[in-house]
């Protein structure tokens, strides 16, 4: 009755939804405690996972999706969000921070992710790669015609605070986990 007041995506969700059969839907929360074993696993060797927010920088308001990301076709209206609904298909708590900027001056982040009841360490970190960082407080470099580069926040905000130090002793443990796509 209000087909036509619903965004086509929602649809294809709906539809899709609707053509599920009770083995699908089996196999489904079969291969989901796959997923939650593997990431059990791994966190008990690594605290936090650490990954891409999105797949894409920011893009055109007038944009819906992005149909294609590096000539590769997006299945659906989701899929170029891969990066980010997996981490919630994991049932484990994330945190996305600022991660600096693409050489146009867009905004990029990073998923940190913590072990299940983690909510604690993982803000704990989330400050600590901000103070190590500063990319909260960097912003692009735009000098009239463009963006130019970017301003290096660690070193622009030891400036304003009177002092150069070095945060190379600060490091971050970066690892990744195969997720599966089937």
């Amino acid at each position: 009755e209000h087909r036509a007041a619903i965004k086509p995506e929602a649809i294809w969700d709906i539809e899709a939804g609707a053509k599920l059969s009770g083995e699908d839907v089996a196999r489904a929360i079969v291969k989901h405690g796959a997923l939650l074993e593997r990431m059990r696993v791994f966190q008990e060797r690594y605290e936090f996972l650490v990954c891409a927010v999105n797949q894409v920088p920011p893009f055109e308001a007038s944009l819906d999706w992005p149909k294609s990301i590096e000539g590769v076709a997006m299945e659906n209206y989701v899929a170029w969000m891969k990066s980010a609904y997996w981490i919630s298909a994991t049932c484990r708590p994330a945190l996305s921070v600022p991660a600096g900027f693409t050489p146009e001056g867009l905004p990029v982040g990073i998923q940190l992710v913590a072990p299940t009841c983690g909510e604690a360490r993982l803000f704990q970190m989330g400050t600590e790669f901000q103070r190590a960082t500063q990319w909260h407080r960097a912003r692009p470099d735009r000098r009239g015609d463009g963006v130019r580069g970017v301003v290096e926040p660690v070193r622009e905000v030891e400036r304003e605070r009177g002092r150069d130090d070095d945060h190379e002793d600060e490091v971050f443990t970066h690892a990744s986990v195969v997720l599966d796509d089937d």
